[in-house]
């Protein structure tokens, strides 16, 4: 069982799909390494704004970005992973943002790169498309 199956299983019902999808790039994103030899890849953060409760990035490329940063990070930018009517949906579409990029990188050593753009191109489709795929039950 796939991560993102695991995450549907343990749902009483799928995470919504964003009513204003994200404008991030996940192929692009970084891959950061911590000081403990670990790594963080989608670390995601939401907060509630006039335009809903919108997902964001917790990590740039060097470092776990605090609330306050990614805030001004996404004010800055506008960059977002998607925004939601409720926090729950962001919540949960974090987590299967997350594991599904976990799963499609389980095989590769991620200590060795920098950004997912500098791994040597795989087969795969666009993992934000699959996503809602399995969202909508495509």
């Amino acid at each position: 069982m796939t991560a993102v199956e695991r995450l549907f299983a343990k749902a009483h019902t799928p995470p919504s799909t964003p009513r204003v999808p994200g404008n991030i790039d996940l192929s692009q994103r970084p891959i950061v390494h911590n000081p403990d030899g670990s790594y963080s890849t989608l670390f995601s953060k939401s907060f509630s704004t006039d335009d809903g409760e919108v997902l964001v990035p917790g990590i740039d490329d060097k470092r776990q970005l605090s609330d306050r940063e990614a805030f001004d990070q996404y004010r800055r930018t506008g960059q977002h992973f998607g925004v939601f009517d409720e926090p729950g949906q962001a919540d949960a579409y974090g987590e299967l943002l997350h594991d599904a990029l976990a799963d499609k990188y389980s095989d590769v050593d991620l200590t060795k790169y920098d950004n997912y753009r500098d791994i040597p191109t795989r087969q795969s489709g666009d993992l934000v498309s699959t996503i809602i795929d399995l969202l909508l039950g495509r």
